[in-house]
């Protein structure tokens, strides 16, 4: 996801951010502080209207970022 991009990408979830969403990164390769900040809002979002973020198939070199910016602990994986 590159940095103009992760917002516009998410839109469709942040519109639908009180639902239980599974969002699909399988072929995420990259992620930037852009993408990060995207993520963070939609589970903002997502919270405040009773839904779940559950990230599913973020590869381990990506997930790594999760973790060191703190954020493995925000989303559920599977």
């Amino acid at each position: 996801m590159h940095t103009g991009d992760a917002m516009r990408d998410m839109q469709p979830l942040l519109d639908n951010a009180g639902r239980n969403i599974v969002v699909d990164c399988t072929r995420l390769a990259y992620v930037s502080s852009s993408a990060l900040r995207a993520f963070l809002l939609l589970r903002k979002k997502s919270r405040a209207s009773g839904g779940r973020i559950t990230i599913h198939g973020m590869r381990d070199d990506v997930k790594q970022v999760f973790i060191i910016s703190g954020f493995l602990g925000l989303f559920d994986f599977e």
